[in-house]
């Protein structure tokens, strides 16, 4: 059962909104076209991996998305998809390299 679905990123949203509102001639606009691609190169790599958490059977399984945590110490850190089962608590880290899941 998914308890938190995989959403876009807001990082990914503000950058669209930039690129459509901002000069096509300004200086920054390859540093931002590099950079929505590799956070959406990173989003595609999670929506695939869902795509293979859903084949297994949900009553026996939890999936959470983008967790972020405080540790005791007063930091934060952030997992791309935990699963939990009965007995066992596995932390997927998902990475898209050039459509290559790893």
């Amino acid at each position: 059962m998914f308890i938190k679905y995989c959403e876009k990123p807001s990082s990914i949203l503000q950058t669209e909104i930039l690129l459509e509102r901002i000069s096509p001639h300004h200086k920054a606009i390859p540093a931002l076209k590099k950079q929505l691609h590799q956070e959406q190169a990173g989003y595609q790599g999670k929506k695939q991996v869902d795509f293979y958490l859903r084949e297994l059977p949900h009553r026996h399984f939890l999936f959470l998305h983008d967790l972020r945590l405080k540790t005791e110490m007063g930091t934060f850190f952030q997992i791309d998809t935990l699963v939990l089962t009965g007995k066992t608590a596995i932390i997927l880290e998902v990475k898209n390299y050039a459509d290559s899941l790893h």
